[in-house]
């Protein structure tokens, strides 16, 4: 048994009519949504506190850049004590 591979799928998917290319489009962007909602559903779940200890440092380190590139901060009315 071979393996197809990606490059593969869009050659083929390139030989197909433009109606039926069109039809393959819009079933990949509803099953691309469907991922998505489903990882956004098991994001907002997570109750392992982890955003509460990586979204100070993240806010800490944008600010940090944007200060460096002489641009003003997004998060200044936060302290980023960690």
């Amino acid at each position: 048994m071979s393996r197809l591979t990606l490059a593969d799928v869009l050659t083929q998917a390139r030989q197909l009519p433009l109606a039926e290319q069109a039809r393959l489009t819009t079933i990949l962007d509803r099953e691309r949504s469907l991922r998505l909602v489903a990882l956004l559903d098991e994001w907002a779940a997570d109750e392992s506190g982890y955003e509460d200890e990586a979204w100070p440092q993240l806010q800490a380190t944008l600010d940090a850049e944007r200060e460096r590139l002489g641009m003003s901060r997004l998060f200044a009315d936060r302290d980023h004590s960690v």
